[in-house]
């Protein structure tokens, strides 16, 4: 068994799913409005999902595909509503940070309910994932050379934990399709995804976001980004979820998009690397080193 194309899939949706992270950034910078951008970025991630859709031909008519896509997208839109709402209130090193942990809900999930042949070199490394994640965010707190501000208000703790939830459950829902359908495809989960979360979107639009968004056509350039490498990061999850356990590929992915999180800080930003940060590193690579063995381990 090949396992190699599964296993780039999953490396391609890490990094997507990092650089994805930037654009909060380029919202802070930018003081984009919350309604716009959520509209904006449900519809040009609907219209890349569609334009796929044009390109292998039709629309699927079922409905489980509507039912999760619809779900995945409504939630996905408010693990980002939440999150653009402590934008600015928590630094976004330790918010980032913990917005990781929400890939403990797919994989506790697809322990308990899905895994059945989960060997013990892959159990170390999903642990040993996990403990760079803590490993790191020591890290990022030891490089903040800024002052704490305000003291951080209990709204914005339970914002930021509400988005960790949904980032959760979204990340759960592609794993849960594709055990569920008999005949999974991705590209039109995504689509549907794309409608349910330009749905959801219409809620928080107001009529003085329409001229804002008709003054100044520049405010799409950062919702189509960050629409365009949420796609790739998911389709290619669900490419890699067709090969591998859920718990491994998960916690490849977190890593992978949290490694990719450092590394353009460190080189991008000139941020310096803390000797906590250098064994959190290495500790994911053995991470990585262990999974890797125990999925050739399994096929062989």
């Amino acid at each position: 068994m090949d396992l190699f194309p599964a296993l780039l899939a999953i490396i391609i949706s890490g990094f997507a799913g990092g650089i994805f992270s930037f654009g909060y950034k380029a919202i802070v910078q930018l003081k984009q409005r919350t309604g716009p951008f959520i509209f904006l970025y449900g519809l040009t991630y609907t219209i890349f999902a569609a334009v796929g859709i044009l390109l292998i031909g039709g629309v699927s008519a079922d409905p489980i595909v509507w039912l999760f896509g619809v779900s995945h997208g409504v939630i996905m839109c408010m693990a980002i509503l939440f999150y653009i709402r402590i934008i600015g209130k928590i630094r976004l090193s330790i918010s980032w940070t913990i917005i990781q942990f929400s890939i403990f809900i797919p994989l506790v999930t697809s322990l308990l309910f899905f895994e059945k042949h989960l060997s013990p070199l892959s159990v170390s490394g999903t642990v040993l994932m996990l403990v760079a994640i803590i490993i790191f965010s020591f890290g990022k707190r030891e490089h903040s050379s800024k002052p704490e501000g305000p003291p951080i208000s209990l709204a914005s703790w339970l914002l930021l934990f509400l988005s960790s939830l949904f980032s959760g459950m979204a990340l759960t829902i592609p794993m849960v399709y594709m055990k569920a359908a008999t005949t999974s495809q991705p590209l039109y989960l995504i689509f549907a995804s794309g409608v349910g979360t330009l749905l959801c979107s219409l809620l928080f639009i107001q009529k003085e976001d329409w001229k804002y968004m008709k003054g100044d056509w520049k405010v799409v350039g950062v919702p189509s980004a960050m629409s365009l490498l949420q796609i790739m990061s998911w389709a290619f999850l669900m490419v890699g979820l067709l090969d591998l356990d859920g718990a491994v590929a998960y916690s490849l992915k977190g890593f992978i998009g949290l490694l990719c999180v450092y590394t353009v800080s460190f080189s991008f930003f000139r941020e310096t690397v803390t000797r906590i940060e250098k064994i959190g590193i290495l500790v994911s690579l053995g991470a990585i080193l262990l999974m890797t063995v125990s999925l050739y381990t399994v096929a062989l």
